[in-house]
């Protein structure tokens, strides 16, 4: 499966770190991501800010899963559900 990390922190590339050690992860995408993450994971030049671009490019890449702990923060949590991608934290 692909999925999609929302976020440039430690955090974040902690979350990667433990992801791309799971068989069922096919695809790793960070956005934006961080030095760290580009080692693991696929950084992408996003603005998080703006939650239609990361929604469109989510879907476009046909991606299922991302962390809601952002989705939450952002209030986009409605709009995720809606367009069938999953939060998985």
């Amino acid at each position: 499966m692909k999925v999609g990390i929302i976020g440039s922190g430690g955090r974040e590339h902690a979350i990667c770190q433990a992801l791309s050690k799971s068989n069922k992860v096919d695809e790793l995408y960070c956005f934006p991501g961080n030095a760290g993450t580009a080692l693991i994971a696929k950084n992408i030049a996003l603005n998080v800010e703006n939650f239609n671009e990361l929604k469109n490019f989510l879907l476009s890449n046909k991606m299922g899963k991302t962390n809601q702990e952002y989705v939450y923060k952002n209030k986009g949590a409605t709009a995720l559900v809606y367009s069938k991608i999953k939060k998985y934290l």
